[in-house]
């Protein structure tokens, strides 16, 4: 259908590599979303907040995204990388995976839309 053909692939942490280089072809931000399967807050951001029409539109237009589960071992260089202790964290970068700012903690689809939005008109 015409949806899933529009829909923004999401990567693991394993697919890093892959996730950089098209986040560099698109020229698109890379929304890293660090989470663990027991963190409840996690679990509300993917059932609640990510699955919001709205933000879900940003998300696809706008950015590549890449889910890292904590407690997996090839998420743990990422971890590293981006200096991650909290969850969920979702770190945003630029098209060459720079980390530009970071969101902690559980937001509701309202406030985490509007911090995609104050980030795309940076």
């Amino acid at each position: 259908s015409a949806s899933s053909l529009q829909a923004q692939m999401t990567y693991h942490e394993d697919q890093w590599a892959e996730a950089k280089e098209s986040a560099r072809e698109s020229d698109k931000a890379i929304l890293v979303d660090f989470y663990a399967d027991w963190c409840i807050p996690c679990k509300n951001m993917d059932r609640y907040t990510l699955r919001d029409p709205e933000v879900k539109a940003l998300l696809d237009d706008h950015f590549i995204l890449v889910k890292v589960d904590v407690e997996q071992f090839s998420g743990m260089d990422i971890v590293d990388i981006y200096e991650v202790s909290r969850y969920p964290t979702f770190v945003f970068t630029d098209s060459q995976a720079r980390e530009q700012t970071r969101s902690i903690g559980f937001k509701g689809a309202n406030e985490f839309h509007t911090l995609l939005s104050t980030f795309l008109n940076r």
